[in-house]
C-alpha cells in the first residue's frame, strides 16, 4: 500500500504532498476492497494504524472495514514519515561519500605528492646517468690511448732488449778479445823481465869497465 500511497501523491509548490485528483480516494478503496478479497483473513497495513474491527467469520464484510480507511492525513504523515527517514538515510550515505570523497583527495594529494618526488628522483636519475655515460666516454677514451702507451712501450721494450742482446754479444766478444790480450800481456811481461834482467849484466859489465879505467888514469 505504501507504494500505490507514493504513487498517486505528488507534492505541490509549498512542499506538502496533495492527491493528484479526486479519485484518488476511490481508487484507493477499489483496490482495498480487492486486497481484502484475495486476503480474507487478516490486512496488509498494521493494526494499530488501520483500527480495523476483528472478523466474526471466516470471510469477514468488506464493506465495514473501508469506512475505517485511515484519513488522508494519516497517509500524508506515514508518507511524510517515509521520505523523512529515507532523506536522513540518504543524508548519511552523503556525508559518508563526502568523508569518502576527502578521504580520497587527500590520498591523491598525497599520490601527488610521491609521485612529484618520483618524477624528481627520476630526474636525478636521468642527469646522473648522463654523468655517468661522459665519465664512461671519458675512461674509454683513457684506455684507448693506455693501449697505444702499451703498445708502444712493447715496442720500445722490444727495441731495448734487442740493443742489449746486441750489447750482450759485443761484451762477449770483447772478454774473448781481453782474454786473447791478457795471453799477450803475460809473454810480453816475461819478455820484459828477461830484456830487463839482461840490460842489468850490461849495466854491470860496463861499470866495471868504468871503473877500471878510472884506477888506471889515477895511478898514471
Amino acid at each position: 500500500m505504501e507504494a500505490v500511497f507514493r504513487s498517486k501523491i505528488r507534492p505541490d509548490l509549498s512542499g506538502k504532498f496533495l492527491p493528484s485528483s479526486s479519485a484518488f480516494r476511490q481508487e484507493l478503496i477499489g483496490n482495498h476492497r480487492k486486497k481484502c478479497e484475495n486476503f480474507p483473513t487478516g490486512i496488509l497495513l498494521p493494526q494499530n494504524q488501520w483500527n480495523y474491527p476483528e472478523p466474526a467469520v471466516s470471510r469477514p464484510d468488506c464493506s465495514t472495514w473501508v469506512r475505517t480507511l485511515p484519513s488522508l492525513s494519516d497517509i500524508y504523515i506515514t508518507a511524510i514519515n517515509s521520505l523523512g527517514s529515507a532523506n536522513t538515510t540518504l543524508r548519511q550515505d552523503i556525508d559518508a561519500l563526502e568523508k569518502n570523497a576527502d578521504e580520497m583527495r587527500g590520498n591523491n594529494q598525497d599520490l601527488k605528492v610521491k609521485v612529484l618526488e618520483l618524477e624528481t628522483a627520476n630526474l636525478r636519475l636521468c642527469v646522473d646517468n648522463e654523468n655517468l655515460k661522459i665519465q664512461l666516454d671519458a675512461l674509454e677514451v683513457c684506455n684507448n690511448q693506455l693501449r697505444i702507451d702499451r703498445d708502444n712501450i712493447q715496442e720500445q721494450l722490444k727495441k731495448q732488449t734487442e740493443k742489449f742482446e746486441e750489447f750482450q754479444k759485443r761484451i762477449e766478444k770483447l772478454d774473448e778479445e781481453n782474454n786473447g790480450l791478457k795471453g799477450k800481456i803475460s809473454s810480453i811481461e816475461s819478455n820484459l823481465v828477461k830484456f830487463m834482467l839482461s840490460n842489468r849484466n850490461v849495466e854491470k859489465s860496463q861499470d866495471q869497465y868504468l871503473g877500471n879505467y878510472l884506477l888506471a888514469k889515477n895511478s898514471s
